[in-house]
């Protein structure tokens, strides 16, 4: 978020180190302190969007750009809702992925937008808005939909599972607008207060996973009570699970925990697919570690409660994590790592920890009830629609004007995403209570890929599908007259206009991203020179075939090294060489046309996409009013080959 303010002489790159002086900020003359004490559900009302305004001086502004990994407070007169607050503290916040990964090697920022932590008692200890001491508004530069996390969030509290309340609001610095923000309450000492009422005196850790036998380890996770640091309740629980057997752990977790609590919460992770919070056991060659929750413990007792958070890596039906062993599942070899988003870093199998181990011994009953409390409950699809397009609504117009977020279309088809990952993700958990497979499928180099072991829902797990918001797109299991043997894969489309807006000439687009097991293959490696697969369509029909990667520098923009293959209504046999690939035509007249290395595209691939292409649209690139075109175009047999074909 580099350069959102106004003043055109602020050179961040040049900006000399300050110590920020409280007196920077002005006076709290005028403040309104009845504030102080209001019920802090104001803040969070569904149906209000907040308007937080600060105002700090430019060079403040400048040592916070210049010093963004200290995460330290600059001070800064706040206005919120048309109420004067006075004088606060804020920096720019973030976990690895969304701060660290957004900053360059000079520690500037690289995102669109930085989340930033509104701290009311940064320079007076007892001050509060509406109770609270601190807000998070965070940043969704990896969400264009801009609703995973409120949507998270609150499928966990419907499920009685504590956690941040969530809304959305608009922030503005010195009156420029820094845009649409996800406002997340603090997990402290006040959120236990109102969580746990009568009992929230207890012990708050963060990211401390109850294994170890170390004091000093669950010291430094200590939040609150600090200062008597008495953090024997949760040695004692860490003590226990590390020395329990597979006949104690039950007993073990049941003395610690309320297991039916936490049968509510594992339906609501997994049934989200939160693939960074307690199941992603990240690892290097020295460390293995989850993170993105807390626990509480009892005022009274060495009883704890699981609370999540961080919630924006969720609703995404297929990353790197769903290609590792399921936490009740057998882990296997815990020496092997598997492919992560990090390069740098990789995954275990959850079920590797002691815990979560312990997690799958306990009565599954519990859990599978958990899970169709969750299908009857907040997962109805009705009910997330609803949602999404009452809160989509809430945001529409300053999307539009946020310069720092997703474009208004990338908005509207990032929500339809979302609604298309809640299918998938509900329909995986009705296969959970059926005991049916619910494992993705996925494209593997040493076989003849055809469609015959999947099922509905290992094929959307095992795929991604896009397209622009005013067209449809489905794929499914032919089984009627399928391309070869009892199944192949189906994309039914219809394409549309996007508008009548000359911008949106050419708009009509679709696209199923069929992953490759794993994650991700070396095609180099493997010495791959062709890919086969044969193919139909509803017509004469050109299909783009792209190599997904992230070597493919502009993909986000639909540009991929890949082929235009010609299909028509009967049965066709496709070979494709990977010496022939190209960007698309179109792209190469633009104005900075990727010229990625082949070699380094195909030697990371994570997927092949089909994007049928469509057929009828005039020479203006329009349909023309009411106008569209329906069709399929079926796929089989998909094979890597590493000898040219004779």
């Amino acid at each position: 978020m580099l350069a959102c303010h106004s003043d055109n002489a602020r050179d961040i790159a040049h900006a000399p180190p300050k110590v920020v002086t409280v007196t920077d900020a002005g006076t709290d003359a005028g403040v309104d302190e009845a504030l102080a004490s209001k019920d802090s559900n104001v803040v969070f009302d569904d149906n209000t969007l907040w308007r937080f305004d600060l105002t700090a001086s430019d060079t403040d502004l400048a040592w916070l750009d210049y010093n963004i990994k200290l995460e330290q407070s600059i001070p800064a007169q706040l206005s919120a809702g048309g109420h004067d607050i006075g004088q606060v503290g804020f920096h720019y916040k973030g976990s690895a992925g969304t701060l660290y990964n957004c900053l360059d090697a000079n520690g500037l920022p690289i995102c669109r937008k930085l989340g930033v932590k509104i701290e009311f008692n940064a320079y007076d200890s007892n001050k509060r808005f509406y109770g609270l001491k601190k807000l998070n508004f965070n940043s969704s530069v990896w969400d264009d939909s801009l609703m995973r996390e409120r949507l998270s969030y609150s499928l966990f509290r419907e499920m009685n599972v504590p956690t941040s309340r969530a809304t959305h609001a608009l922030l503005y610095i010195n009156g420029d607008f820094w845009g649409v923000f996800s406002m997340i309450e603090e997990i402290d000492g006040r959120f236990a207060d109102y969580n746990f009422p009568g009992k929230g005196n207890g012990n708050l850790f963060k990211e401390c996973w109850p294994t170890s036998t170390n004091s000093t380890y669950y010291s430094k996770c200590l939040k609150t009570n600090q200062a008597a640091n008495d953090v024997s309740g949760m040695l004692a629980f860490g003590s226990d699970i590390a020395a329990a057997t597979d006949a104690t752990l039950p007993t073990v977790i049941a003395k610690y925990t309320d297991v039916d609590y936490l049968m509510r919460y594992l339906a609501v992770d997994r049934g989200i697919a939160a693939n960074d919070g307690i199941m992603a056991f990240w690892s290097d060659s020295t460390w293995v570690s989850n993170h993105n929750f807390y626990w509480y413990q009892d005022e009274s007792a060495a009883k704890f409660w699981l609370i999540p958070w961080d919630m924006y890596s969720t609703f995404n039906p297929l990353t790197p994590l769903d290609w590792v062993p399921a936490w009740d599942q057998p882990a296997g070899d815990c020496s092997v790592h598997y492919t992560s988003w990090n390069t740098g870093m990789w995954y275990q199998a959850p079920g590797c920890d002691a815990l979560i181990h312990g997690f799958s011994l306990l009565d599954r009953s519990r859990y599978l009830a958990a899970v169709q409390q969750l299908l009857d409950g907040p997962f109805q699809l009705d009910s997330i629609n609803q949602k999404i397009d009452r809160w989509s609504a809430q945001i529409a117009d300053a999307v539009a004007q946020d310069t720092h977020g997703p474009s208004v279309s990338a908005f509207g088809n990032s929500l339809s995403v979302v609604k298309s990952s809640a299918i998938v993700m509900r329909e995986r958990m009705q296969n959970i209570l059926a005991g049916l497979p619910t494992a993705p499928s996925g494209l593997k180099l040493n076989q003849v890929n055809g469609f015959e072991d999947a099922n509905a829902v290992s094929l959307a797990s095992g795929s991604a599908q896009y397209c622009n918001s005013t067209s449809t797109l489905s794929l499914g299991l032919n089984q009627t007259n399928p391309i070869s043997g009892s199944k192949d894969a189906r994309i039914d489309f219809t394409f549309r206009d996007q508008s009548e807006n000359a911008s949106d000439a050419w708009q009509q687009w679709a696209m199923v991203d069929f992953a490759v097991a794993n994650w991700n293959v070396d095609l180099v490696a493997a010495g791959i020179s062709e890919i086969h697969f044969n193919a139909r369509a509803d017509q004469d029909r050109t299909v783009r075939i792209d190599v997904s990667s992230p070597n493919n520098s502009q993909e986000s923009e639909g540009i991929c090294l890949g082929w235009d293959v010609a299909l028509s209504n009967t049965q066709m046999a496709i070979v494709v060489k990977l010496a022939n690939a190209t960007i698309p035509s179109w792209a190469k007249s633009r104005a900075n046309p990727p010229h990625d290395d082949p070699s380094q595209v195909f030697a990371n691939m994570r997927g092949l996409v089909a994007r049928p292409q469509p057929v009828g649209v005039g020479s203006t690139g329009f349909y023309g009013a009411n106008g569209s075109d329906t069709g399929f175009v079926e796929l089989d047999d998909v094979q890597f080959v590493s000898t040219p074909s004779q």
